[in-house]
């Protein structure tokens, strides 16, 4: 829809993919900070996590995108369905080796109110609804035909990156900014419920794996593999499968506990 470059900085083209790219690291960066605040943990904490984080994503996504182009495939959804498992992954390693990691924790911290990692998962879903509004801006990400659909989006610059220019499309970037923005919601309100260590990562795991499962079946960027799902859906079943197990585990776990102490 904008895919041009509204300005220029030192020589650098800077487009709205990029402004808006820019907008949810820094959107997701002040609210893990604000979080982390009424949690007790460091701000140094937070910030040594992002750059992990950010590190560990643009590796898990090039390499992905890399395997995809050696294989032929197009479509790979290395932005979301690797390099955000790949981030949290990252983080909880670097918070086990990392000897001064614990003593940036808070007293609330220690007495395991919230762990460092459900911190983080608020922010990385505000991030990333805002970068996908991004999406729509550069026609990446874009949707199958919708002739019918009221609020389907038609892209129709040169530069755009979707397929089907000047045909009305599903605007999935879209569905995808608001199943985001819906599980922030979840999130926020789960915070001070959470039962176990990591409710609202599994949570989070799991309810985006089900909304991206679901918006798949309007993408029309991606490749569909081993019958009738796409590569998305098939790492979104992966999510649901491994979240969905850890959660309900938790909480029988957690039930029989309570059950367990007199009365």
């Amino acid at each position: 829809m904008f895919p041009e470059p509204v300005l220029r900085v030192a020589g650098i083209e800077v487009t709205p993919f990029s402004l808006l790219y820019v907008a949810g690291l820094v959107a997701g960066m002040w609210l893990a900070l604000r979080l982390a605040r009424d949690q007790g943990v460091r701000r140094t904490l937070m910030i040594d996590l992002a750059m992990v984080g950010g590190v560990a994503a643009f590796v898990a996504a090039w390499a992905t995108q890399r395997a995809g182009s050696l294989a032929g495939l197009d479509g790979m959804p290395g932005q979301a369905m690797v390099s955000i498992p790949a981030m949290l992954a990252a983080q909880a390693l670097w918070l086990r080796i990392r000897p001064n990691a614990r003593r940036g924790q808070g007293e609330a911290q220690r007495k395991c109110e919230s762990p460092v990692l459900d911190t983080v998962v608020p922010a990385v879903a505000l991030g990333h609804a805002i970068t996908r509004v991004g999406c729509l801006c550069a026609g990446c990400c874009y949707g199958t035909p919708a002739w019918n659909l009221p609020w389907a989006v038609t892209y129709s610059h040169p530069a755009s990156s979707s397929a089907y220019r000047g045909v009305p499309v599903h605007p999935t970037p879209i569905y995808d900014a608001m199943a985001n923005l819906a599980i922030l919601a979840l999130l926020l309100s789960l915070r001070q419920r959470a039962v176990f260590r990591g409710t609202l990562v599994w949570v989070y795991l799991s309810t985006y794996g089900g909304a991206r499962f679901v918006i798949e079946f309007c993408r029309g960027d991606a490749t569909v593999i081993a019958g009738a799902l796409t590569i998305g859906q098939w790492l979104s079943l992966a999510w649901v499968t491994v979240g969905g197990a850890v959660v309900t585990r938790r909480l029988y776990g957690s039930a029989r506990s309570q059950s367990r102490q007199p009365r």
